[in-house]
């Protein structure tokens, strides 16, 4: 949730930078965003103060949830224990599986979204034996391909009241995955929570590895190497360049 806000973040000082100057009075304005109930409801931000206190030396970054999985947030931790469940099955011994979770169980049983759609992204993480990005987000696959739309009938996603979490309590993302196979074994896993989130971080490394994942189709294996290699150094980047010599190969 981070990466848009930053990028934008960065867009607006290059352009301040280059001289444009912008629209008058865009923060002001009676019909812009600041003035809006969204914003200054009960339950929004609402303090314009806030957003510029500690301009400059206050981050906000470390606050915010990075996803470990391309796929809605609530379906994470399901995506996660479906993932690690692999090794022990195969796609065309399953018989039936079920999610159970708490929260707006309904909505991510069927989301129109397929990286929303849970019966959607279990049947194609069992199908192709993990999870790519392009997969979770096509809904040309989710609409048109007849083995995934087989295996989403064997799909049920439930509620488990003893996932709430308490009164006054942090929102619980948690999971549990019962896949029955055709010799009548079951195999499941529940996970707790999916790291990612300040209380309980994702190391570098998988930080990396994601990004890697997502980069690497752009601008091959090498590039994608430097770009982390250069974000992770002290040097400001030459992106530019930086996919020029990745294109050469």
């Amino acid at each position: 949730f981070a990466g848009l806000g930053a990028r934008n973040g960065l867009q607006a000082a290059l352009l301040v930078q280059a001289g444009f100057r912008g629209v008058p009075d865009v923060l002001d304005r009676p019909d812009t965003w600041f003035t809006s109930k969204t914003f200054t409801n009960s339950k929004g931000d609402g303090d314009l103060d806030a957003l510029v206190d500690g301009l400059g030396t206050r981050s906000s970054l470390p606050k915010v949830a990075y996803k470990r999985y391309p796929v809605g947030g609530p379906t994470q931790p399901a995506v996660e224990a479906l993932l690690d469940l692999l090794p022990e099955v195969k796609a065309e011994a399953v018989e039936r599986v079920r999610i159970e979770m708490p929260g707006r169980w309904e909505a991510f049983r069927d989301a129109e979204m397929p990286a929303l759609n849970l019966r959607y992204l279990s049947a194609i993480i069992l199908l192709d034996g993990c999870l790519d990005f392009i997969s979770a987000q096509s809904l040309e696959r989710m609409h048109g391909d007849a083995d995934v739309a087989a295996l989403m009938t064997r799909v049920e996603v439930a509620h488990d009241p003893a996932q709430e979490s308490g009164p006054g309590e942090a929102r619980t993302e948690s999971a549990r995955v019962t896949i029955r196979l055709s010799d009548g074994a079951e195999r499941s896993r529940y996970v707790p929570h999916v790291v990612g989130f300040p209380s309980h971080p994702m190391p570098s490394a998988m930080v990396v590895d994601k990004a890697v994942a997502l980069i690497a189709p752009q601008l091959g294996e090498a590039g994608a190497a430097r770009l982390v290699a250069c974000c992770l150094g002290d040097e400001v980047c030459d992106v530019a360049g930086l996919v020029a010599r990745a294109g050469d190969g």
